[in-house]
C-alpha cells in the first residue's frame, strides 16, 4: 500500500497504474497492490470504489478494525470519539488513522494539539460519553494525562496500543522473532485492578490492614477460575516483614491482629508462589504481588531510616509497575494512612492524598483503608 498526496498539482505519482480519475479534493490518497491483483487506488476521504477491499487491507496491515476498537461491554458500541496519541515523527500513520476514523464519522482529537486531551476528557466525563484512545507503543507517559484514573474507573472507554512495539525484543516472555516487525493492536487497561497497600497501614494500623486483605479475599472468593483479575501489591518480602513486626510488637494489644494479618498474607501468597519461579501452563498467579527484595535493594533499610522517603519510593515503583502491567489491569489504587492512629483522625472516610501522588501519577488514585474497604464491600 502506498499513501501519497492527493493534490492534482502533484504529478510525481503518475507512474502508478490504474489511478482513479476521481476529482476528489482529498489531500491524501491510497494505492493498494495485492499479491494476486493489479493495484487499486482510492482517496482518503472517499474510498467508494471498493470500500470492502480498502477496509480489509487496513484491517490486515494496520489493525484498523472498527468492530474491535469501538466494541464496548455487553455488545454495546462505543461513541465515535477517538483520541490519537502518536509522536510527530509518525505523522504518516496519524494521517491514515485519522482518514479512516473520519470515514467512520468519528470525532478525532490529536494529542499534539493544545487542549485536545482536555476536550476529549470533557466529552467523556462531563457529557457521560465513551470513545477510544489509540496510543503508539512509544507513548507511555500515561501518568501525564490528567483525569486518566477517573476515565478508567467511571467510563468504558477503550485503550489500544497500535503500531510496531520495539520494546518487545527486551521482553523474553512476549518476544516473537517471526512477528517482531508486524504492526499490532494490543488492548490496554482491560479489566480488574491492582491496589498497593503502603507500609504504614501494615505497621501502624494492623486491624485496618487485616480488614483490607480479608475484604479483598472475600470479594474474589467465589469468582471462577480465570475470573480473579484483581491483585494486592505490597513492599518486597512482605511475609517475612510481617513476622518481624509480630516480634517487634509482641506485647502490643494488636498482636492478635498481626498474627492474623500474616495468615491472611500467606493465604494470598502461598509459599510455593514465591521466589519468582516459572509457572506451569494455565496456572493462576498469586493474588498478592510482593516484588523480590533484589528488585528493590535497600528498601527495608530505607523504611527504618525514613518512613516518608521509603513510602514515596514504594509509590513511585508501583506507578512504574502499573505502566508495565497496563495489558493486565485497568484500575490502580494506593491505600495509605497519613496518621499512625487514623481512628483519632476526623473524617476517617474521606480520601487522603497529602503528598499529592495522584496528581504526580494521574493513573493512580489514593484512598485510606476505610474508604477502600467500603468501596469493595459495595461490589
Amino acid at each position: 500500500m502506498v499513501v501519497y498526496p492527493g493534490s492534482p498539482h502533484v504529478n510525481n505519482w503518475d507512474f502508478l497504474t490504474r489511478r482513479s480519475k476521481s476529482k476528489s479534493s482529498s489531500p491524501l490518497r491510497f494505492y493498494i497492490q495485492l499479491a494476486t491483483q493489479d493495484g487499486y487506488e482510492v482517496s482518503a476521504d472517499a474510498p467508494r470504489q471498493d470500500p470492502d477491499l480498502l477496509s480489509a487491507v487496513l484491517k490486515k496491515e494496520l489493525c484498523l478494525d472498527r468492530g474491535r476498537l469501538f466494541q464496548g461491554n455487553a455488545s454495546k458500541r462505543l461513541d465515535k470519539n477517538a483520541f490519537v496519541m502518536f509522536p510527530s515523527r509518525n505523522m504518516l500513520e496519524v494521517k491514515i488513522i485519522t482518514a479512516w476514523l473520519l470515514e467512520l464519522g468519528a470525532t478525532v482529537y490529536y494529542f499534539d494539539v493544545p487542549g485536545a486531551w482536555g476536550l476529549f476528557k470533557s466529552e467523556l466525563l462531563e457529557r457521560s460519553r465513551t470513545g477510544v484512545v489509540l496510543l503508539h507503543p512509544s507513548m507511555t507517559q500515561y501518568y501525564q494525562m490528567p483525569g486518566l484514573h477517573t476515565i478508567l474507573l467511571t467510563t468504558s472507554t477503550n485503550f489500544f496500543q497500535l503500531g510496531h512495539d520495539a520494546t518487545l525484543r527486551y521482553d523474553p516472555e512476549r518476544y516473537d522473532p517471526d512477528g517482531a516487525t508486524q504492526y499490532s493492536c494490543v488492548r490496554l487497561f482491560p479489566t480488574g485492578g491492582a491496589t498497593l497497600v503502603t507500609d504504614d497501614v501494615f505497621e501502624f494500623t494492623p486491624k485496618l490492614a487485616l480488614g483490607v486483605l480479608d475484604t479483598f479475599y472475600k470479594a474474589g472468593e467465589n469468582k471462577p477460575r480465570g475470573g480473579k483479575n484483581d491483585r494486592i501489591v505490597t513492599r518486597p518480602g512482605i511475609k517475612a516483614w510481617l513476622l518481624d513486626l509480630a516480634d517487634k510488637y509482641a506485647s502490643d494489644a494488636n498482636i492478635g491482629h498481626r498474627l492474623k494479618l500474616y495468615e491472611s498474607a500467606c493465604r494470598l501468597l502461598p509459599d510455593e508462589s514465591e521466589d519468582d519461579r516459572v509457572r506451569l501452563p494455565n496456572e493462576e498467579p498469586p493474588l498478592l504481588v510482593s516484588p523480590s527484595v533484589a528488585d528493590m535493594p535497600g528498601y527495608s533499610t530505607l523504611w527504618d531510616q525514613d518512613e516518608s522517603e521509603a513510602t514515596d519510593t514504594l509509590v513511585a515503583w508501583f506507578a512504574a509497575w502499573c505502566i508495565h502491567e497496563r495489558e493486565q489491569f485497568r484500575r490502580f489504587m494506593v491505600v495509605h494512612e497519613q496518621s499512625r492512629r487514623p481512628e483519632n483522625t476526623p473524617g476517617l472516610g474521606a480520601e487522603k492524598d497529602p503528598r499529592e501522588w495522584s496528581r504526580k501519577y494521574n493513573h493512580i488514585r489514593v484512598v485510606n483503608s476505610q474508604r477502600w474497604i467500603q468501596s469493595r464491600g459495595k461490589k
